[in-house]
């Protein structure tokens, strides 16, 4: 996946405060068992953004302590130092602010307290001082500052505030702006005026043209210098002030609240230019979820007013932050002519890589027929007049199916054209209106709408960041079955409003498709678990000894080991290009009663000795890249042997020891995800095929590779889990998908009920 585009969708991220909520979750302790409960709740909440320094990356406000430690990680750098505070601190008001500190320009927190007037702030510090044994004890401007080098803190009191960081230069600063009057909240008017809108005991602050300073804690060294600079010129014209209300309950942390802008009808600011799309018009259903397969990596869509309007304002936006970039009036007339009135985009993964896609919503358009792929003619444009991040390396050609317009690569646009016509189509739409997200998917009123997979997009995100946030976004997600992210900008008429939801919740029932049958609807399990990949290590038998030897992969650097059952080493460090694809089987390819190891990986086939070494003519190349297999038969017990695989591209195919494929042979295909290898199964005399899907079971000649009969008729659909019943030499009793009794003539294909 190239990094300008992972890197666009780690800022989509980072605007709606993921970045910095999992700065805030990694800071502090978790909630302590014996905490009492909030007794300060109905207190007027205290302004502590005026003792935070002008330089805040972020700040988050609360009405005590105790609420933010649903979002924090208790492994953070101030946990050990919080644990030892008295009960009491918890329940007084708090705000947290993030900044950058030392050569390193690391991000480092400032938590501040609100001491009850009742509190003296010096006995505090003395009890807290006395807990902790060893300390240092200065003085600031005159306010008493105590470091602790073991604890790896520094806190003191100023003006009846307590003020504790890792960084003792903070504390000081914080001092120092408190006796200025020259803090966040007298300084900044963008906070101010953002925080008006949103109201909250919960809120987390933060200007995004500051995001790009997490990179030093976030990203790792070697990804620092291309995220820095798409983020600092998308972020810096975004909008000038994000304030956002943020609560967490039962794996769920919602957030919602306000992109400011300081300057009203400014074409500076993109959040503005697209509040003003929806401001007092009515918009068009954002129904673009529908179209989309539901194992998509993430989903950004934009919902302009019309195209005339979004061409003349996102022109003059991206003048200003992308001047490189510009359309030619044939692509912008085309553009307004068509009358655009979604712009989408969305990932995939198709034979483990991973396929973008751009889609646009232009009822009646005239170019090619009803999901044909065409080439697109303003493929070099389309980037000036959408963004980047909403045109795919490979703009060549488009594909029309019903209303929408999407454009990609061919082979691409076939596969998704295939997918998303097929009865069994499971739309991202349909799966996520069975989650919790369901009423977030579509708002009145919406302009914007990103959805996130954190599971399947993890793989893209994780080689950009460091090791500790990589293991926080793990752990995070980790055990869970709906890991999910969801966003909506929706339009009042000034400012972007925003709301969404990250999810990391284990659902008791996962989504499931529902097709209409017959009888009504019926329900099959969703298909977008991946494909189960055995990774090792393999058992196989030494035909010299009659023990076991195992056969193991590096996947560091792909090499393979073969060892004896006493685990000494055979042979090591035999060297590979590809992974294994989850089969080590046995042949006698010599006929000398001497078994040699069989695989795939890549697309090749390998035979190995039982003494490591590969057997000529192997390797041999194969069409097309093998995901799973390969599966050895021999048919007649001759060690004349016929290897089954499963291709990336989701077709099972057959093939003889030399890499041909038998004559008369079809592969076998379907929509839906094949998963498995398809099932011998004996009826008669005779062998077939049984491959059963998450939606279906179908049957097929053993030499061919062709079905018995049609079972794209919906009468003639089978369930996925019925059983096969022989009544005769040539025929069964199967189940059907509306629950029918048939009885099926494997020979003649006749079908008939039961």
């Amino acid at each position: 996946m190239n990094k300008k585009i992972i890197i666009t969708c780690s800022v989509i991220a980072a605007v709606l405060a993921v970045v910095i909520g999992f700065v805030f979750y990694d800071i502090f302790a978790t909630k302590r068992a014996n905490d009492p409960a909030d007794e300060t709740a109905d207190r007027p909440r205290v302004d502590l953004a005026s003792v935070v320094p002008t330089d805040a990356l972020a700040l988050w406000e609360g009405s005590n302590l105790q609420e933010a430690m649903p979002f924090l990680y208790r492994d953070g750098v101030l946990a050990p130092f919080l644990n030892r505070l008295p009960t009491k601190v918890f329940q007084w008001e708090a705000a947290i602010s993030l900044h950058c500190e030392g050569y390193r320009k690391e991000v480092c927190p400032l938590l501040a307290i609100q001491l009850p007037k009742t509190q003296d702030g010096v006995a505090l510090l003395e009890e807290v001082a006395d807990g902790l044994g060893s300390q240092r004890k200065i003085r600031y401007d005159g306010y008493p500052i105590y470091t602790n080098p073991g604890e790896g803190v520094s806190y003191g009191v100023c003006r009846n505030i307590m003020l504790i960081s890792p960084s003792l230069e903070l504390v000081k600063s914080s001092v120092l702006h408190i006796d200025k009057k020259i803090s966040l909240a007298q300084s900044d008017s963008r906070y101010n005026a953002a925080k008006d809108k949103v109201f909250s005991r919960s809120v987390i602050h933060f200007d995004p043209r500051k995001v790009d300073k997490f990179d030093v804690s976030l990203i790792v060294p070697g990804k620092r210098s291309a995220y820095s600079a798409l983020t600092r010129r998308f972020l810096s014209r975004f909008c000038d002030w994000i304030s956002l209300s943020v609560s967490s309950k039962d794996g769920e942390m919602s957030f919602s609240g306000v992109a400011y802008n300081e300057l009203q009808h400014s074409d500076a600011s993109f959040a503005q230019i697209l509040s003003r799309q929806g401001s007092g018009r009515r918009l068009q259903k954002m129904d673009i979820a529908s179209m989309v397969p539901c194992e998509a990596q993430w989903l950004v869509s934009i919902r302009p007013y019309n195209a005339e309007t979004w061409t003349q304002e996102w022109n003059l936006w991206r003048k200003g932050c992308f001047p490189r970039t510009e359309p030619d009036e044939a692509t912008m007339n085309w553009f307004k002519d068509c009358n655009v009135q979604q712009i989408a985009s969305f990932a995939v993964t198709i034979s483990s890589k991973t396929a973008r896609f751009c889609a646009l919503r232009i009822p009646g358009y005239p170019f090619g027929k009803e999901a044909e792929v065409v080439p697109f003619l303003h493929s070099k444009n389309l980037t000036a007049m959408v963004g980047g991040l909403m045109v795919p390396e490979d703009a060549s050609h488009s594909c029309t199916i019903g209303d929408w317009v999407f454009i990609g690569s061919a082979q691409n646009l076939e596969w998704l054209s295939s997918n998303v016509r097929s009865y069994y189509f499971f739309s991202l739409q349909d799966y996520m209106d069975q989650t919790p997200a369901a009423s977030l998917m579509n708002p009145r009123e919406g302009v914007l709408l990103a959805v996130v997979n954190l599971d399947r997009h993890r793989k893209e995100i994780a080689p950009f960041l460091t090791d500790r946030y990589s293991g926080i976004f793990d752990k995070a997600v980790k055990g869970h079955n709906f890991n999910c992210l969801v966003l909506n900008g929706i339009s009042d008429g000034k400012d972007l409003a925003i709301k969404g939801s990250i999810f990391t919740k284990t659902l008791s029932q996962m989504p499931t498709l529902k097709i209409k049958t017959d009888k009504g609807t019926a329900e099959v399990v969703a298909s977008s678990a991946p494909v189960k990949i055995p990774l090792g290590p393999f058992k196989v038998k030494n035909a010299a000894t009659g023990r076991e030897n195992t056969l193991s992969q590096n996947y560091t650097d792909l090499s393979l080991k073969l060892v004896d059952d006493r685990n000494k080493l055979i042979k090591g460090g035999i060297q590979m290009s590809d992974t294994i694809c989850g089969c080590v089987e046995q042949i006698d390819l010599l006929k000398n009663g001497k078994l040699q190891m069989i695989f795939a990986a890549g697309n090749k086939i390998y035979v190995m000795d039982r003494l490591g070494n590969f057997v000529k003519p192997f390797p041999i190349t194969l069409e097309k890249k093998v995901l799973l297999g390969p599966k050895v038969y021999d048919w007649e017990g001759n060690k004349v042997y016929s290897l089954m695989v499963l291709h990336t591209d989701n077709t099972v195919s057959m093939y003889d020891i030399s890499g041909n494929k038998p004559l008369g042979w079809n592969d076998i295909t379907v929509p839906e995800r094949i998963r498995k290898f398809p099932e011998v199964f004996e009826c008669g005399s005779r062998k077939w095929w049984v491959l059963r899907t998450d939606y279906q079971t179908i049957i097929y000649n053993l030499q061919t590779g062709l079905p018995v009969t049609d079972f794209s008729k919906k009468s003639h659909r089978l369930s996925r889990d019925t059983q096969l019943e022989q009544i005769s030499s040539s025929e069964i009793v199967a189940t059907t998908q509306g629950g029918d009794k048939v009885c099926i003539n494997l020979l003649t294909g006749e079908f008939s009920k039961r």
